[in-house]
């Protein structure tokens, strides 16, 4: 994702995987922009009358599209209504999905916490508890899905995170916390 900042007007900008579609949304926006990545045509506007959207994250084969507000996180095919309702959602930019598209990342409202979701059954399947932190502020599956790692960007302050097995939904390891903080965090395939 990218901001494109326009005099008093900022978007967030989320492209597809596979490159082929774009989802533009601003701040304060009820509405989410679809366009088509090549031919620069807008392919249509997903439209929210009732919460602003905070985040967008596109599945890995990019036919679907996860979209998060302050009371909710939805799950949309690209073209067509809401296929699935999640649970409650705090009113912060956080939103991870694995790499196969089969598990959604959230951040429950402890602050401390991060709930995964099974996105064929719409059911939770587990949540992490972080430790050293003071909120979750980022988290990224592995590309494998087994992994999640999740921290505190910080904020100004010293910022750590740590890694958790999804199965287990136990903390494989707490990351040492850093200087300038964290802002975001990966693992690599062969983890």
């Amino acid at each position: 994702s990218s901001d494109v900042c326009s005099s008093d007007l900022q978007l967030d900008v989320f492209t597809s995987i596979d490159g082929e579609r774009v989802a533009l949304f601003g701040n304060g926006s009820e509405d989410i922009e679809l366009w088509n990545a090549k031919t620069f045509e807008r392919i249509e506007t997903l439209h929210r009358h009732d919460s602003t959207v905070t985040a967008v994250v596109f599945s890995p084969d990019g036919q679907r599209l996860v979209r998060a507000d302050p009371a909710a996180v939805y799950l949309r095919v690209v073209a067509g209504e809401a296929e699935r309702r999640f649970g409650h959602w705090t009113q912060f930019k956080f939103l991870a999905l694995s790499q196969d598209g089969r598990s959604l990342a959230t951040r429950t409202l402890d602050p401390k916490e991060v709930a995964i979701w099974d996105l064929a059954t719409a059911r939770k399947i587990g949540r992490l508890k972080g430790k050293e932190f003071a909120e979750v502020t980022f988290a990224r599956f592995s590309p494998d899905g087994r992994l999640l790692i999740f921290g505190d960007g910080g904020n100004f302050q010293k910022g750590s995170a740590c890694v958790g097995e999804v199965q287990t939904r136990q903390l494989r390891a707490i990351l040492p916390a850093l200087e300038q903080g964290y802002s975001d965090a990966t693992i690599s395939p062969d983890n």
